[in-house]
């Protein structure tokens, strides 16, 4: 039979097990913790390139603004619905 001294020996180091083991999983600095901020990490680089993407974008919109007199005048005809002095705009409307 087992003694009564390494019984609860045995029995504290069983509790203390299944203590370090929540507080490894679940504690305030825990791995779930960690998976969570890797995770939201994740998701802001993603946002971080596709703001990169869009500005790329944008750069690339103004460069032919400033080089193309054609682009600027299709942009204001289609966006702004504007024409010259003697044109006729017609407009649909459904």
């Amino acid at each position: 039979m087992i003694s009564k001294k390494k019984y609860s020996l045995r029995l504290f180091l069983c509790v203390e097990i299944v203590v370090f083991g929540a507080f490894y999983f679940f504690g305030s600095t825990g791995m779930l913790t960690l998976w969570k901020l890797q995770h939201e990490l994740e998701l802001q680089a993603h946002d971080v390139q596709k703001a990169k993407d869009e500005m790329l974008q944008l750069q690339t919109h103004l460069a032919l603004q400033k080089k193309n007199p054609f682009f600027l005048q299709k942009i204001a005809r289609e966006q702004l619905q504007m024409a010259r002095g003697d044109e006729e705009i017609y407009m649909y409307t459904f």
